[in-house]
Order: C-alpha cells, then sequence, then structure tokens
C-alpha cells in the first residue's frame, strides 16, 4: 500500500501558452502472489489539478481524477506479459464551450469542457541477455470530449529496445 504524491513542471518549446504546474496525489496498492507465471497486480485511485502558469490562458488548466489497474505475468526467465487498464475524467471548468445565453427569455448556462478518457495497454518485456531487452507494446486512447475538436481515438504501437547498466 502506498500514498503519493507527484509535482511536475510541463514546458512546451512551441506552445509556451501550455506551460503548467501539475498537482498529483493519490493511493496506491499492489500484489505479487506466489503462484505459477509469479503474478502480480496493481491499483491506484488519483486527484488533482494542472494549472497553466500564464493566467491570460486559463482555459488549458483543469482538474482531475482516475483510477489505474495493471498486472504482470512472467512467462519464463526471459519473457514476461503486462498489461493495464486506465481511466481518467478532466474538468475544464476556465474553458466554456458555449457561454451562458438568454434567448426568448429562456436561459442556456455555460457549459464547460470535459474530456473522459480511457486507455487499455499490452505489452510484453523479452530478455534478450543480462542487460538488454526487446519491449513491444500496444496501448489504444479513447478521449470522450464534449467538444468534437478533443474527441478522439488513437492507436499506439511501438518497440522499444531498453539496455540497463
Amino acid at each position: 500500500m502506498a500514498v503519493f504524491t507527484q509535482l511536475s513542471q510541463m514546458r512546451y518549446d512551441s506552445q509556451s501558452v501550455r506551460d503548467a504546474d501539475r498537482h498529483n496525489i493519490g493511493l496506491a496498492y499492489s500484489q505479487a502472489i506466489e503462484a505459477h507465471y509469479s503474478p502480480s497486480f496493481y491499483a491506484s485511485i488519483y486527484g488533482g489539478s494542472e494549472a497553466v502558469t500564464d493566467k491570460k490562458f486559463e482555459q488549458f488548466s483543469q482538474a482531475f481524477k482516475g483510477l489505474r489497474f495493471g498486472g504482470s505475468l512472467i512467462l519464463n526467465d526471459v519473457l514476461s506479459l503486462n498489461s493495464q487498464l486506465s481511466y481518467e475524467a478532466r474538468e475544464h471548468n476556465k474553458a466554456s464551450y458555449y457561454p451562458s445565453v438568454t434567448l426568448l427569455g429562456i436561459s442556456f448556462p455555460t457549459v464547460y469542457r470535459e474530456d473522459k478518457e480511457s486507455n487499455i495497454g499490452l505489452s510484453a518485456n523479452w530478455r534478450i541477455n543480462k542487460q538488454l531487452s526487446l519491449q513491444p507494446s500496444y496501448t489504444y486512447s479513447n478521449n470522450n470530449s464534449n467538444i468534437p475538436f478533443s474527441d478522439y481515438k488513437r492507436h499506439v504501437v511501438s518497440v522499444d529496445l531498453r539496455f540497463d547498466m
């Protein structure tokens, strides 16, 4: 069991209006099980905020909360499999999508941007020798947003070659 916090400064070379300070706090649990394939798993719950450094662009600030789950199996001395699931909800309380308006005496409230992102990932770790491993992975992301421009689905396939000293 663990309690964690994370403070990050996010800086962008070509989009400095998005520079932000991210604060995150959460609770995590992990467990390895003495069984065939040495299964292990983890779960965490977290929340926080991302505040832009330039207050003229508050629409890029957000509050978030999320869940993560994952696990691993060791198939043999050189091959392991990993998986993860995550869900994060983000509220952009300064980014009005539709401002408050009154039409024909009817008031319509302001609608703020909201995103709900889910991810699923699968990966393997093939240890070629003591220092070298090959790590193929696949991640599917689905971001549901009430702003069509921010609504997307993404597939990422990667292969990493890792050298440990």
